[in-house]
This record gives structure tokens, C-alpha cells and sequence, in this order.
């Protein structure tokens, strides 16, 4: 048998033979040191590809997240939401203040009617009283309570048009205009009447039959506006009003805030 070790070690020179193994060394280190760079490689491949699919999942929810307040409701700033949150809190607050002062005014008028009397006097009856804005008929003290509260809810309403949701300051105002109608002026009611065609002038027949294009009565049925003194029937119709609309202006005031989302600034 041949033995390789002793040909090469006879047959090649010592530096050589020490040259080429050292070749060989250095070839086969090359080839796992390429593996192990090529490993190193993908493995860094594999993680960055797992750190792009956990961004894009973060930024497909953080998406989700926002299109769903978008859909939900209306996305505003801090120093906004701030800023209209203290504004619906002082309305509530100047209108349940307001809300309370017409209702112990009316109170006071209550107690001052003899109600069984009034509270059944015939509507023609009413309709010819003297008649006199609410305010006037009750004590100085309770008169000068709604006129403060009144000012206060008006001045704050007023200053506040440009920072309110539009449908909120309707509704709003509207209690207010309620409060002016029923407090400070002579309550005016509505009644139907028929008025006789002989006793109409020409343009008022001309008016109902472009209003009522069918009609071909002898009578003209209207309304007509009456000034009523505020008897006891009257004052429980202007409260529960006033309760309604106030309640109704408070609901969309809830609404609106539960709809505000805050964009944080981080």
C-alpha cells in the first residue's frame, strides 16, 4: 500500500508541502466563512421581514383605528375640545339656572291665581283681559331673578356663535326666544276662526284660493292671533315647553360631546 504522507513528504519540499496545506486551510475556511456570512444574512433577512410585517400590521390597525373615529365622529384637537367642552358645560349650567328662575316665576303666579276660577274661564273671556307680559305680574325679587339669569344665558350665548355646533345653538336659542315669548311679552295664541266671504276683501278671497286651490266654501277658515293672559292652564302649557326644548337642547348637547374625538398631541 501506498502511503501518500511518506511520497509527499519525499517527494516535495517541506515549504512546499507547507504551502499547500495552508491553502487548503484557507480555501476551506473561505467556504465556511461564506456559509456562515450567507446564514447571518438571511437570518438579518428574516428579521427585517418580520419587523415590516409588525409596522404594516401596526399601521393597517392604526388605520382601522382612525377611519372607525372618523366614521364614529368628528376628530378634534385638545385646546378645541377644551374649549367647546367649558362652553356646553356653561350653557347647561346658565340654562338650568334660567329653566329654574321661570319656573319659580311661575310659581309665584300660580299662587297668586284663584284657580278654580281661572283655570276654566272661557277663552273669549281671557282673550279681552288686560294683558300684561309675565314678568310684571309676579314680586320684584322673583322678576329680577329671571332678568339676571336671562342676561347671563344671552351674553354667554351670544359671545359663544362662532365655537358651538351650529344645530346645538339653534335649539338653544330657540329656548331662549321661548323664554322672551312666554316672560318678557304678551303671550300670543293661535285660535281658528271662519270669517264670512261677504265680510272679506277681494285680496284676502284672492289669498285662500291660491292657499286652498279645492275650496268652494261660503267661509274662510284662519287663524288668528289673540293675546292671552297667562291663567293658570296657560302658565303649565309654558312650562312643560320650556322643560321639552330644554331637554331637547341637552340631549344634543350630550350627543355632540360623546361624538368629539380628541386628537392627542404626542
Amino acid at each position: 500500500m501506498m502511503d501518500w504522507g511518506n511520497i509527499l513528504e519525499n517527494s516535495l519540499p517541506t515549504s512546499l508541502m507547507t504551502s499547500v496545506l495552508v491553502g487548503l486551510i484557507a480555501w476551506y475556511g473561505g467556504i465556511w466563512r461564506n456559509r456562515i456570512r450567507d446564514r447571518e444574512h438571511l437570518e438579518g433577512l428574516t428579521k427585517l421581514q418580520e419587523q415590516i410585517t409588525q409596522l404594516n400590521h401596526t399601521l393597517t390597525t392604526e388605520r382601522d383605528a382612525r377611519a372607525d373615529l372618523l366614521k364614529r365622529g368628528t376628530l378634534i384637537f385638545q385646546a378645541q375640545f377644551e374649549k367647546e367642552f367649558e362652553i356646553y358645560v356653561s350653557l347647561s349650567n346658565l340654562m338650568g339656572a334660567l329653566y329654574s328662575s321661570v319656573v319659580a316665576l311661575a310659581q309665584e303666579r300660580l299662587h297668586n291665581i284663584d284657580a278654580p276660577q281661572e283655570r276654566y274661564t272661557t277663552f273669549p273671556t281671557i282673550a279681552h283681559e288686560s294683558v300684561k307680559p309675565l314678568i310684571q305680574m309676579v314680586n320684584t325679587d322673583c322678576s329680577e331673578r329671571v332678568k339676571k339669569a336671562f342676561d347671563n344665558f344671552s351674553e354667554l350665548l351670544e359671545s359663544c356663535i362662532p365655537f358651538v355646533d351650529n344645530e346645538i345653538f339653534i335649539k338653544v336659542d330657540e329656548f331662549r326666544k321661548d323664554i322672551i315669548r312666554y316672560v318678557f311679552s304678551v303671550y300670543k295664541s293661535f285660535r281658528k276662526v271662519q270669517k264670512h266671504v261677504n265680510k272679506c276683501i277681494p285680496i284676502e278671497i284672492e289669498i285662500h284660493k291660491m292657499d286652498h286651490p279645492n275650496w268652494t266654501g261660503d267661509y274662510i277658515e284662519q287663524d288668528e292671533l289673540v293675546e292671552v293672559n297667562m291663567n293658570a292652564s296657560n302658565l303649565e302649557y309654558m312650562m312643560a315647553r320650556l322643560k321639552e326644548v330644554r331637554q331637547e337642547a341637552l340631549d344634543l348637547i350630550s350627543n355632540r360631546i360623546k361624538s368629539l374625538n380628541v386628537i392627542k398631541n404626542d
